[in-house]
């Protein structure tokens, strides 16, 4: 991730937009967050307000996203960078509270895995933070889904399962597009885009897994 320093985005209204499609699709992943936390009302069971977490952190990443990838020529060097990391970093506490949302259906001590993902989160903010690279929140991501599948794997009795396995794995297998660069419709349309438009898909499945979760 580098600090723009060719505008080769557009002015609207006067106002210039770095990357007026990743502005947009932002928008509809924290709108799309919000819809989902107002809908879901009060919750009863543990595991489905952890969820409600992961939702929470995944729209704030993306309320952060809209300034890093919309004005990021309007603050300076160090602010884009500090809303860069702290805005995956809530991407990183996503993948936190959905590994340990899952780890609920286990018989393996609650703090035991707190300390382990807490520790897991620290090291790969710290990554984030020296590298600048969006891949150590990818990996996180591929190892959250691989823990859903693993804890998951033969537990149809558990309501919601399935819905989560295939939300993850649309997010993880969108995330190829990060590897193939495309900018359509004078750049209102890119492969970022692409990633953020099956993100939301991925959200709306969880959050249809939360209701499946509650009405057990």
């Amino acid at each position: 991730m580098e600090y723009p320093t060719e505008l080769t985005g557009q002015e609207i209204a006067g106002v210039y937009i770095h990357e007026p499609g990743a502005l947009v699709s932002n928008f509809a992943i924290a709108l799309t967050c919000l819809i989902i936390g107002v809908s879901v009302g009060r919750l009863k069971y543990r595991t489905s307000k952890l969820w409600l977490l992961f939702v929470i952190s995944i729209g704030i990443a993306a309320s952060g996203g809209m300034i890093s990838h919309g004005f990021p020529t309007h603050i300076s060097p160090d602010q884009f960078f500090g809303v860069w990391w702290v805005k995956n970093c809530f991407v990183l506490s996503g993948n936190f509270f959905a590994a340990l949302a899952v780890f609920q259906l286990t018989a393996v001590r609650t703090k035991k895995i707190v300390i382990l993902l807490a520790v897991k989160f620290v090291l790969l903010a710290a990554l984030l933070f020296t590298t600048f690279n969006f891949l150590p929140a990818v990996v996180d991501l591929a190892f959250t889904y691989l823990v859903i599948l693993g804890i998951t794997w033969g537990r149809k009795d558990k309501p919601g399962v399935g819905l989560l396995k295939r939300s993850f794995l649309i997010a993880l297998v969108s995330g190829l597009f990060y590897l193939f660069p495309f900018s359509l419709l004078n750049g209102w349309f890119t492969n970022k885009d692409a990633v953020h438009v099956f993100a939301i898909i991925s959200l709306i499945m969880v959050s249809k897994a939360i209701g499946q979760m509650e009405s057990r």
